[in-house]
């Protein structure tokens, strides 16, 4: 849920910033491949966060610090967490995920460069 609102306003803000605030010295090839470069760091760093989470919600079970669980610290409760932390493997899958939903939002940014540009050259045949 974290990564819904960057990914959302981002199309919207390269497309500001090369338009508005730096008048067209981008080419459309640079913001396409800042946006799939954008997008592919935020989905690692949201699954980078998430696995530094399960780390710490696993190491409040670590009684004496060692990195291993024994007698005394096991328990029903230590289990689930173990459980839940080895239970999502798309964790494991996330640079290849990335990469993957990275490409087709870079390709929907790219068409929504062209309508941009297509609706920007009609209004300048108007008027």
């Amino acid at each position: 849920y974290y990564l819904y609102l960057p990914l959302f306003f981002m199309p919207f803000l390269l497309l500001f910033v090369s338009k508005v605030v730096l008048k067209n010295k981008f080419k459309q090839e640079w913001l396409i491949l800042i946006n799939f470069a954008a997008t592919y760091l935020l989905i690692i760093i949201g699954t980078l966060m998430i696995e530094f989470y399960y780390d710490m919600k696993m190491a409040a079970f670590d009684v004496n610090g060692d990195g291993l669980f024994t007698g005394t610290e096991i328990s029903l409760a230590q289990k689930a967490a173990v459980d839940e932390a080895q239970g999502m493997s798309a964790r494991t899958l996330a640079p290849a995920i990335g990469a993957i939903f990275s490409f087709f939002y870079s390709a929907l940014f790219y068409c929504t460069l062209i309508a941009y540009d297509g609706i920007k050259a009609k209004k300048k045949q108007r008027g």
